[in-house]
């Protein structure tokens, strides 16, 4: 061992071997300068950004991607498809990590379309052949395969030996991945023979390779022996990054053979390089992994433990599963040999569930089969067996008969064979019968083995089609975003933007649909949804599924109405969001299974006593009625399993197949029921049944009051505030910052990325409050909050963001020592309302503009001379500055049509929100003129704005009064200007 490093030090001094990442970052330099040569846009200067991308490839990642794609749009303004195709040959290589995969593919195809229209043989080789190791790397092996078999004849008609050696190379890690070690050797020596006659620094990945394929079928010697001449050629190419990863598959193999000393050696080696060249990739992880488990053969349990979790941290945020499995396992016996148990119990537990996600398919259709086949040949063979039986017995029987005949010449012996005969015939008769019996009974065993085939094969067909169905569902959403994403970045005109980011918003929400369906059936099935209590108004609850689903009814040309029986509440208590879940479930797929004809949902009381929910005194009864195509009477029980629909043309209608399993489970915890009536092709009827407590319109006014309080008015009372931000993701920062200066004046930000920078900078930061993001490399929000509070003695607010609504986890960041929790995504007004509370603020909902304007009323010295307005107050307020004066009547000279045109259509619309949001912001410039009535009725329409029936005559009276307001206020202006 002594010996060879002590080779390497001298193949290090010999060839004047220095770290690539200086001679990287000195090309990368040198390219900079070059490009400064070249301002105008032409094809030099594509060319050099194109290089400047690929050295910055491992320095700075988010540099060399943003500097690919600049390459990328000038390609395509100078209208270079050479350029063009090798612009998008480098960003399929920078997206080709499992999280970009989409847009590396929708480069690469790109590129191979163009090669093919200029006739570059070579090019669409290259760029073929890299659709493949995408491929590869999302683990779409039998895919990869075949593309890399599509790429060897172009790949030989280009000529190129290395290319094609590469190829193979390729294919190997495909055989490798699937365990066919042999074959993956065989191919491995192909390429590297080919890569050989003209070597390159590719041939350091392939000596590796071919070392990792020698140590798979267990020749250990050869393993290592390839292993270091892999290395030798790293040294000898300045490739720090490959001869990290050579280091990492010799420890590997030292490992393996039971010397983790030596195995340590390498690991450290590994890590010691990437470190220097600040190489974070996946590789850096599976290094870890392995240093942690040549130390977890030697018993130092610490150590390997620290190292475990650093690989955890790094194969999470890759996505590496296939490592990661092992690596949550190696946790598990780390923190056992520690003694912690707990810890070793909860990773045990995560490995476990990880290990069963990916080997939930692992057992083959082909092996089920096998399996039915060989049971019902068993069956087969006992029929047989026993058909054979029979037969000999009826051989028998004959031989009796001939017997017979032989002796019938004597009485006695004819008797006495007679007699016998007889007694034989009984007992063959009784025996053949048992053997029809038997099998019967084994014929109709086989019935229930092929019908268990069936049942099994159906069974298959379902998992099947239902992944080929969730994985259309989410990569539909998901495509889209990605693609249209990517178009941005290219797109100009105000118009076609905006066109993009609303296809990404519909397809953000209907991706946020699936995961919320997947979700809720999960909570519900452990038993971790909780029901929220809160008054509301069922009116409100039809009118919001009524308008949600009106436009979907006039595309369908379907009759859609709701009804409200007279007797029914008004007021109740329960969890309004899981009810409106419910109805939109139920009438979303009436909607989706009707063609033609009405859908309705009517609402009724059923007025019975509920014995077992004291505080239950009405029984609301929910109908949900269609004329669509109906559900067969054998199919109704299964419509509410998971999964499931009742038609069998899932892909003609979409979905899940979750939403019907989550209303029945949502119904069952309300304390309700769901019945179905329906046949096929006669439509359906839903009824669901759920008591509630009838509420009192005190505190439905009590619990609504917030709803009373604005963002801009929160904004006001928070002006000037300095807040510290604990979050990790760049896009998560820029949002809260953006939110928190839209709507806080003065506001200061200051932002770190995880719990140790805080740690760091929060002893003297001037900071009243943190908004901290529980999940965090290095140090977490949990961690972070305990020291703040138990080592620090810091008592600073600390607001937690988590994407978690699982109560256990709620529930972990108050005992971690965090005083609220705001729920990603968040949206403006509870950001706002967590931090004014915890501030001691207001939260009236009066705005800075009405507190300075205090209405005098009849305090005036002296009458007014308007007859509507009323402007002694604004008088005493400017102190007599006229500018000031006729600032203020101009404001409400322009704001105050514009307001009333937003209510006027608001109020056609029935939108009433808005309307009580516009009258909310008309308040200070009525209160500015001394429209003491129209502000009282502001008032009104604001906390009685449900009243329907008193929102447009208030609303008219006010606007009244506003017109003639604003008559008069231009005339104060004619008399001042």
């Amino acid at each position: 061992m002594k010996t060879f490093l002590q080779v390497l030090v001298l193949l290090s001094v010999v060839t004047g071997f220095t770290f690539p990442c200086y001679s990287q970052n000195q090309m990368a330099d040198s390219l900079r300068l070059e490009l400064k040569k070249h301002s105008a846009a032409d094809s030099a200067r594509c060319y050099l950004m194109l290089r400047l991308t690929e050295e910055l490839k491992y320095i700075d990642p988010k540099a060399s991607l943003s500097m690919g794609l600049q390459a990328y749009a000038l390609a395509n303004s100078i209208n270079n498809p050479a350029l063009i195709v090798k612009a998008c040959f480098v960003l399929g290589i920078l997206y080709s990590d499992g999280v970009h995969a989409d847009s590396g593919r929708l480069y690469l195809h790109q590129g191979v379309k163009i090669t093919r229209e200029i006739h570059d043989t070579l090019w669409e080789a290259k760029t073929l052949s890299q659709l493949g190791v995408l491929e590869l790397t999302a683990g779409n092996y039998e895919e990869s395969l075949a593309i890399f078999q599509n790429a060897i004849p172009l790949t030989e008609a280009s000529g190129s030996t290395t290319l094609l050696g590469t190829v193979y190379s390729n294919i190997a890690t495909i055989f490798f991945q699937l365990d066919e070690y042999e074959k993956s050797l065989e191919y491995d020596l192909k390429g590297y023979y080919l890569i050989k006659q003209k070597e390159n620094v590719k041939v350091i990945f392939t000596l590796a390779n071919i070392g990792q394929s020698y140590g798979a079928i267990g020749n250990y010697d050869s393993a290592v022996y390839f292993m270091k001449l892999s290395l030798k050629k790293a040294i000898f190419y300045n490739d720090s990054v490959q001869m990290a990863y050579a280091l990492g598959c010799l420890g590997d193999q030292y490992r393996e053979q039971g010397q983790p000393d030596s195995a340590l050696v390498f690991y450290n080696y590994a890590l010691s390089i990437y470190n220097y060249i600040s190489y974070d990739g996946p590789d850096v992880g599976i290094v870890m992994g392995g240093l942690a488990d040549a130390l977890l053969r030697k018993k130092d349990y610490k150590s390997a433990l620290q190292y475990y979790l650093e690989s955890e941290s790094l194969l999470q945020e890759d996505n590496y599963q296939d490592q990661l499995e092992y690596t949550l396992k190696g946790i598990s016996n780390a923190y056992a040999g520690l003694g912690d148990y707990q810890n070793a119990w909860n990773y045990a537990q995560k490995y476990t569930m990880l290990h069963d996600t990916m080997n939930a398919i692992s057992k083959t259709e082909a092996t089920n089969q096998l399996e039915r086949k060989f049971s019902l040949t068993q069956k087969q063979k006992e029929i047989e067996s026993l058909n054979k039986e029979q037969l000999l017995q009826k051989k028998a029987v004959a031989q009796q008969k001939l017997l017979k005949n032989i002796f019938i010449g004597t009485a006695v012996l004819l008797l006495l064979l007679a007699f016998l005969l007889y007694n034989r015939y009984q007992i063959k008769q009784r025996t053949s019968k048992q053997l029809e019996v038997q099998n019967e009974i084994i014929q109709e065993e086989k019935k229930r083995a092929e019908t268990a085939q069936y049942r099994a094969e159906k069974s298959e067909a379902f998992k099947s089609e239902f992944l080929a169905n969730m994985s259309h569902e989410i990569r539909t959403p998901m495509n889209a975003i990605s693609g249209f994403t990517n178009l941005l970045f290219d797109v100009e005109g105000e118009d076609k933007r905006l066109q993009y980011l609303n296809a990404i918003k519909k397809s953000s929400d209907n991706l946020l649909v699936v995961i919320n369906d997947v979700l809720d059936l999960s909570k519900l099935e452990a038993g971790k949804m909780q029901l929220e209590k809160s008054p509301f108004r069922i009116r409100e609850v039809l009118n919001f599924i009524y308008e949600t689903f009106q436009l979907k009814a006039a595309e369908k040309n379907l009759q859609w109405k709701t009804e409200i029986a007279p007797d029914v509440p008004s007021l109740v208590m329960g969890d309004v969001s899981r009810l409106t879940q419910v109805l939109m479930n139920l009438v979303g797929n009436a909607m989706k299974f009707t063609e033609k004809g009405r859908v309705e949902l009517v609402v009724s009381n059923f007025h019975l006593a509920i014995d077992h929910l004291q505080t239950a005194n009405c029984k609301l009864h929910f109908k949900i009625t269609d004329t669509g195509a109906g559900i067969a009477k054998d199919q109704i029980e299964r419509i509410f399993e998971s999964f499931t629909q009742a038609t069998n043309d899932q892909r003609k209608y979409g979905g899940t197949g979750l939403g019907l399993t989550i209303t029945r489970n949502l119904v069952t915890l309300m304390n309700g029921t769901i019945e179905v009536q329906s046949e096929a092709g006669k439509g359906a009827v839903f009824i669901c049944s759920i008591p509630f407590e009838i509420a009192s319109e005190e505190q439905w006014q009590q619990y609504h009051k917030k709803e009373l309080i604005y963002e801009e008015d929160l904004g006001e009372e928070l002006r000037g505030i300095s807040i510290m931000v604990a979050e990790d993701n760049e896009y998560n920062q820029l949002l809260i910052a953006d939110t928190l200066k839209k709507f806080i004046p003065e506001v200061k930000i200051e932002m770190v990325n995880n719990g140790k920078e805080l740690l760091i900078k929060l002893p003297n930061a001037n900071c009243q409050l943190i908004l901290m993001d529980v999940q965090m490399p290095e140090m977490d929000g949990y961690e972070a909050s305990r020291i703040i509070r138990n080592e620090m003695q810091n008592t600073i607010p600390i607001i937690a963001l988590t994407a978690s609504v699982i109560r256990s986890d709620l529930d972990k960041c108050l005992q971690a020592g965090m005083n609220r929790y705001v729920p990603k995504p968040f949206s403006a007004k509870e950001l706002l309302i967590a931090i004014a509370e915890l501030l001691g603020k207001n939260l009236n909902g009066i705005s800075v503009a009405e507190k300075e304007i205090v209405l005098t009323g009849n305090n005036s010295i002296e009458a007014s001379r308007y007859q509507w307005i009323n402007l002694d107050h604004l008088n005493q307020l400017v102190s007599g500055d006229t500018i000031q004066f006729s600032r203020y009547l101009k404001l409400f000279q322009e704001l105050i049509p514009v307001r009333m045109s937003v209510l006027k259509e608001a109020l056609q619309r029935e939108d009433y929100p808005t309307v009580r949001k516009t009258v909310h912001v008309m308040k200070p410039q009525m209160a500015s003129v001394g429209l003491l009535k129209a502000k009282k009725l502001a008032e009104s329409i604001e906390s009685n704005y449900h009243r329907e029936e008193r929102i447009a005559g208030d609303v008219e009276e006010l606007m009244k009064e506003c017109s003639a307001a604003l008559e008069e206020v231009r005339q104060e202006l004619g008399v001042i200007l």
